[in-house]
């Protein structure tokens, strides 16, 4: 389900004028982290489209 949202959903969407949106993947969320000085403890998705992080400075 998450591949048909990222990969056909939101670019229609972003088609449509409806903005630009993707998914973020585990990795470019734990790049962001370390970009912003932080560690990454916890990172798992979870059903539901959501997310844990735990992150420490």
């Amino acid at each position: 389900m998450l591949w048909f949202i990222d990969k056909i959903e939101l670019p229609l969407a972003n088609l449509c004028g409806h903005g630009d949106v993707t998914l973020p993947t585990k990795e470019l969320i734990a790049e962001c982290c370390k970009n912003a000085g932080l560690t990454v403890e916890k990172l798992e998705f979870r059903t539901g489209m959501r997310m844990h992080c735990v992150v420490r400075k």
